[in-house]
This record gives C-alpha cells, sequence and structure tokens, in this order.
C-alpha cells in the first residue's frame, strides 16, 4: 500500500485513492461531489440581513450569515473558493481552519498543531474586528 503522507487537499487524496483502490474512490469522489454541491446550495439558500465575510491569514474566507449563527469556512487559492466548513461556533471553525492548514504545512507534531490554532485564532479574532469596527464580539 502507498503511503499517504504528503497529502495536502483532497485532490492529491484522490489521486492517491485512484492509484489504490479505484471503486472506492469512484464511491468517494461521487460522495464529495454531493457533499460540496450541498455546501454551495447552502451558502446560495443563506442570505438573512447582516451577511458579512473577512479574510484570515490570506486563506480563508469566513462568511457570517445572520446572527452569527452559521459561519461559513472557504479555501480562497482553491480553484472554486471551496467550502472547508460550516460552523456555528467560532471554535469549530477555527479549528477546521486549523486542520486543514497543518495539512497544507506539513505540521506533524501536537506542539506545532497547537501553535497553528493559536496563530490563526489571534488572526481569526483581529480580522472579526476589523470586519465589524468593533461592535461584536466573536
Amino acid at each position: 500500500m502507498k503511503s499517504v503522507k504528503g497529502l495536502s487537499d483532497i485532490q492529491d487524496f484522490f489521486n492517491w485513492m485512484w492509484a489504490v483502490d479505484p471503486l472506492l474512490a469512484s464511491r468517494l469522489n461521487n460522495w464529495h461531489d454531493y457533499y460540496r454541491r450541498a455546501c454551495k446550495q447552502a451558502a446560495r439558500s443563506v442570505t438573512t440581513y447582516g451577511d458579512f465575510s473577512f479574510t484570515v491569514d490570506g486563506r480563508y474566507r469566513v462568511d457570517v450569515k445572520g446572527d452569527g449563527d452559521g459561519l461559513g469556512l472557504f479555501h480562497i487559492n482553491g480553484t472554486d473558493s471551496t467550502a472547508i466548513s460550516w460552523s456555528s461556533s467560532e471554535m469549530a471553525l477555527v479549528l477546521e481552519m486549523t486542520t486543514h492548514s497543518v495539512a497544507v504545512k506539513g505540521i506533524y507534531t501536537a506542539e506545532g498543531f497547537i501553535g497553528e490554532y493559536q496563530r490563526l485564532l489571534v488572526l481569526y479574532r483581529a480580522a472579526f474586528q476589523v470586519a465589524t469596527a468593533g461592535e461584536c464580539d466573536a
């Protein structure tokens, strides 16, 4: 079996999976397509007053929907602003951002993960404060 070390995004994972098990890769690809369509539909369907977006670390766009109950995380360097996740809390959103970031950067230690989480949390809170002119709490 080939090593999975060094996979940095979903496309790398699918390329590896096609080499390992084409049948499973086909099924996973279909599920991933369904997930992406669902994320895009969710992003289009949630349009309430007060929506805004901001950028974190020059790589991630956060969309805030409504009263802050819907936080969308998008990878802005992807080919189509790929949706990473939708969360209802700052903690979950920054955790998803960190998980993506450590995979891309190749961080493999708990200390590295914690450091990256802290770094992104500070950047997230600063960007949120700028986007809301300091009027809202994250």
